[in-house]
């Protein structure tokens, strides 16, 4: 119970400073890549020693995760410029609706109303963020935040075809990796040299505890909490997100922003919440049929 209580404890104080991260972009006055190259390499290099080059196994799916996580981040990071922090949060946690499109297409889970339901509902938020009436870059902000959703959902999927032993070294690898992709479409790198210091400080607090002890917390946490667990605390993240920016810098999300993230963060938290029953049944299941579970 101790343990349990810790690993909680951990996944809500990862989540707590992932959280941050909308304010602190926000803060930060220059190009959105030239702050996801730079957030990217702080944590990539915070986060080295926990890499070890001869357990990579360079593949495909490796591949793919490295570019789903690079897009993911990059229109993370950009949306969080152009439209309110709520409303980026929200979308990006769509993500297991295109999970579950993608496991129905390709046959592997059956539908069934107690998966259907929260995905149906995803969608209906997802129609309160295309309906908010702001133009221009509102509208281009939201897209984005909606694709880093798609990218997220892509860099899970990649992510469990991986036998990496290590969760931060996967971090560390993807952040040098998104470094280095973001670094030639950064329209101008004079800005650093122009950036104050203050900036700089919000760069390093991003890359080093915002992604790299966030991370950290979050492995330890997993030792203690199953998967779903995590998930289900990790949605914290989204209520204290939009929070920081509301308190700290005023900005105040739509009511179709508002209405949208609520649905949304309800439907994934009921989502989570069904599998998590539906993994507890099929376990006893197995026990009751052979006696047993290990």
């Amino acid at each position: 119970m101790k343990h349990s209580f810790a690993g909680a404890i951990y996944i809500c104080a990862a989540a707590f400073l992932w959280s941050t991260s909308g304010l602190f972009i926000k803060k930060v006055p220059v190009d959105p890549l030239f702050i996801t190259a730079a957030r990217s390499a702080i944590a990539g290099m915070i986060l080295l020693p926990f890499l070890r080059t001869q357990k990579i196994e360079f593949s495909k799916p490796l591949l793919g995760y490295i570019l789903a996580f690079a897009w993911m981040v990059s229109s993370f990071v950009t949306a969080n410029k152009l439209t309110s922090a709520a409303n980026v949060i929200a979308l990006q946690y769509t993500s297991p609706l295109y999970l579950f499109i993608y496991t129905i297409l390709t046959g592997k889970e059956k539908l069934g109303w107690r998966n259907a339901v929260p995905m149906l509902f995803i969608v209906f938020g997802i129609g309160f963020f295309l309906m908010e009436p702001n133009q221009g870059s509102s509208s281009l902000g939201n897209l984005l935040a909606l694709s880093s959703g798609i990218a997220m959902a892509a860099a899970t999927f990649f992510l469990h075809q991986l036998r990496f032993s290590s969760g931060i070294m996967v971090v560390s690898l993807s952040n040098l990796s998104t470094a280095l992709l973001a670094l030639p479409f950064i329209p101008s790198l004079k800005e650093g040299l122009t950036l104050h210091w203050t900036g700089w400080l919000s760069l390093l607090y991003l890359g080093a505890v915002q992604i790299g002890l966030a991370n950290v917390l979050f492995t330890k946490g997993l030792k203690f909490v199953s998967a779903l667990n995590a998930s289900i605390l990790s949605l914290t993240e989204a209520v204290y997100n939009p929070l920081w920016v509301f308190l700290f810098l005023g900005e105040r999300p739509s009511i179709y922003g508002l209405i949208g993230g609520i649905v949304i963060l309800v439907a994934v938290t009921v989502n989570l919440k069904l599998r998590n029953d539906e993994e507890k049944m099929k376990a006893k299941g197995k026990i009751e049929e052979g006696g047993t579970a290990f």
